[in-house]
């Protein structure tokens, strides 16, 4: 377990591999533990980071901490501490893809991509009731048949996921995606319940933006669909930044030069 002091609070963190930086920032739901998979994946080519936010995991729980702009000024104070040399990839997931964007909006010379997975763009497309049931009782539902999330969730602070959830449901995103510069990638699950699939969505703004729909994914394409996810996640870091197809890969493959 590393952790790292901001402010006079304590936050956790887990860090894997070499190259260049990617920070992966949790949504609602869990702790920085679902991505532990993807981070072996990517850890060939890529130092990668996975922290808790505050409230979750093994981060200080301080209902002060509890808003947007908090989680977001976290996610830049903790860049900062570690010492993490810009530019550096984001991968955001739910709640933590609005994080990331907004880290991009403003410090916008430090990010080098974004990766939005399960990201709500405009707010009606979460379901606030959802996601209060699911961090009340961990057990119900099917949304947490995963152990990385549904053990985790224990561990959180459901007053932290209920205020992210009703602050952002009164965001609309459209404009931070028109602005930003940086490549993004947008993977949302077709059966995801807790951010409903907005078919009306801008996502392709620029020609460095890439939406993928996973048709049998839900909220956690990395878990529902890891071999496939992944291998996407990858080549979008390493591939990415121009006007390059982006899109899933059935199976790994081989490159010969």
């Amino acid at each position: 377990m590393s952790i790292v002091t901001v402010g006079r609070h304590i936050v956790h963190y887990e860090a894997l591999g070499h190259g260049r930086p990617v920070v992966l920032v949790h949504g609602w739901l869990g702790t920085w533990r679902y991505w532990w998979p993807t981070m072996q994946v990517l850890s060939a080519t890529h130092r990668t980071y996975a922290m808790d936010l505050w409230g979750f995991g093994q981060t200080s729980k301080v209902e002060s901490n509890y808003s947007f702009e908090a989680m977001v000024t976290l996610v830049e104070a903790f860049v900062e501490k570690l010492g993490i040399v810009p530019p550096y990839s984001l991968v955001g997931h739910g709640a933590g893809g609005a994080v990331a964007l907004w880290v991009a909006q403003r410090q916008p010379e430090k990010v080098a991509s974004l990766s939005l997975i399960a990201m709500p763009t405009n707010g009606r497309q979460i379901d606030v009731d959802s996601v209060s049931d699911s961090v009340a009782d961990p057990e119900s539902g099917t949304l947490l048949h995963f152990p990385e999330v549904g053990r985790e969730v224990a561990k959180c602070d459901p007053a932290a996921a209920r205020a992210l959830a009703r602050e952002l449901s009164g965001f609309n995103f459209s404009y931070e995606l028109e602005r930003c510069r940086c490549p993004i990638l947008f993977v949302a699950g077709q059966q995801d319940v807790l951010v409903r699939p907005d078919d009306e969505a801008t996502y392709r703004t620029r020609d460095n933006h890439h939406r993928v729909m996973l048709a049998d994914s839900g909220h956690f394409p990395m878990l529902d669909q890891p071999m496939t996810f992944n291998r996407l996640l990858l080549d979008f870091l390493l591939y990415g930044g121009g006007e390059a197809e982006i899109a899933p890969k059935e199976y790994w493959q081989r490159r010969t030069r």
